[in-house]
């Protein structure tokens, strides 16, 4: 009996094992389905490209400043001193220019208005007397070669100054060698001398003449040479002075008295004829 229920279980096992495998699936759970948005992708913003030398507006260029024309100092006859004025445009420059004896003494004062200037003193040859960065309106000193000097205005802090500029320029001090004494032949109313002068030296001559008479000098040097004539009274009057940087002068005589004349050479040692002439009156 007990056999027999055994037999049974395992059948009923069978049975439930035949069932189960004969019963439908279980069926799978849904699948999980991922919603992904796409948009389009949007270029960044790239910045608008630097000028270069193909795309650059071009640049208007200020012209250059005019350069100066030099304009001479002259001193009036029988004077040593000269004052001459103008107007600076705004941070502009003038030039002026004047002949200086070596061993003279310059003077140069500079006086502004309406604005701020300075001057630069510059010889022919490149000596500097005073330089730009002085910031100078005044300068006073020897000159060390005969030569033309440059005195150069220059308005600045954004000015358009009007000016004036006063110079001076004493003759050299009075030679202490005698000079040789110039007079004419019976009856003649001329004289022709010559004479050879060192590279810094000064040939002096004297010749008496009337007031009222009128003088007449011509200085003759070989071609390539130069020397200037110096003519002053006795009283110290200035008939003509070395900064004309002449060889020939007349004019009427102001007094009675003798007449220096003086040649000082200019291109070193030289040799020269002087013909002097005193018409009667």
């Amino acid at each position: 009996m007990k056999h027999h229920h055994i037999i049974l279980l395992g059948s009923l096992f069978a049975i439930v094992i035949a069932l189960a495998a004969c019963s439908s699936p279980t069926p799978a759970p849904p699948p999980v389905v991922t919603v992904i948005n796409y948009q389009t992708p949007v270029a960044p913003t790239q910045p608008p490209p630097l000028p270069t030398a193909d795309n650059r507006p071009p640049t208007a260029v200020p012209p250059p400043a005019p350069t100066p024309v030099a304009q001479r100092i002259t001193f009036a006859q029988g004077q040593f001193n000269a004052t001459v004025s103008g107007t600076l445009t705004k941070n502009g420059m003038a030039e002026w220019v004047l002949r200086i004896v070596g061993g003279q003494t310059l003077s140069a004062n500079l006086i502004p208005t309406n604005g701020n200037a300075k001057f630069t003193i510059v010889g022919a040859e490149g000596t500097v007397l005073i330089s730009n960065h002085a910031d100078a309106m005044q300068w006073s000193g020897e000159v060390p070669m005969t030569q033309d000097y440059t005195i150069t205005l220059i308005a600045y802090d954004d000015t358009a100054p009007s000016y004036t500029l006063q110079i001076t320029v004493p003759p050299l001090a009075q030679p202490t060698a005698a000079p040789k004494r110039i007079s004419f032949a019976p009856g003649a109313i001329a004289a022709t001398v010559q004479g050879t002068t060192r590279a810094v030296d000064v040939d002096h001559w004297v010749i008496a003449a009337m007031v009222g008479q009128t003088l007449y000098v011509n200085l003759i040097v070989p071609p390539g040479g130069h020397a200037a004539l110096v003519i002053y009274g006795a009283d110290g009057t200035v008939l003509i002075s070395d900064h004309a940087s002449a060889m020939q002068w007349s004019g009427p005589l102001p007094k009675t008295q003798d007449y220096f004349i003086d040649v000082k050479p200019e291109t070193g040692a030289v040799s020269y004829t002087m013909q002097v002439t005193i018409p009667p009156r």
